[in-house]
């Protein structure tokens, strides 16, 4: 477990879903990163726009997207001009659904902290099927 904010994986957060966007702030942050900053996929689109993009980009060490398929021009609006690793969340399992919150919340955190390390290489981390 990591000690200090400083070594804590900063994570920026882009959603369709004010709630989804909600659930994946608190559970990084309850298990020690940073969500550095979170965004609609309007704002993240925008910020793009009016060359405004880098000042997200260069406080976080990956994104986390969570789209569903009417957001797919943002997931590759954003790997084509991030400088960090890009993971894909497609998905939040209903929270009355306990083993299968569980088991998504630890395979989203691992690959989150996997991708935060390897920072420097940027790119899409997903399963075979595209998914966290």
């Amino acid at each position: 477990m990591l000690n200090s904010q400083a070594e804590n994986p900063r994570i920026g957060i882009v959603s369709y879903s004010d709630v989804n966007l909600y659930v994946l702030r608190n559970l990084l942050e309850e298990n020690h990163f940073q969500s550095s900053c979170c965004l609609s996929s309007e704002k993240l689109t925008a910020a793009i726009a009016s060359n405004q993009f880098d000042q997200y980009d260069n406080c976080v060490d990956a994104w986390l997207v969570d789209i569903n398929s009417a957001h797919v021009s943002t997931l590759e609006t954003l790997s084509g001009v991030s400088q960090s690793p890009v993971l894909i969340n497609d998905q939040v399992p209903s929270v009355d659904n306990g083993a299968a919150l569980h088991l998504w919340s630890s395979r989203l955190l691992e690959k989150l902290a996997l991708a935060a390390a390897e920072t420097k290489q940027g790119g899409i981390n997903t399963d075979a099927d595209g998914a966290i």
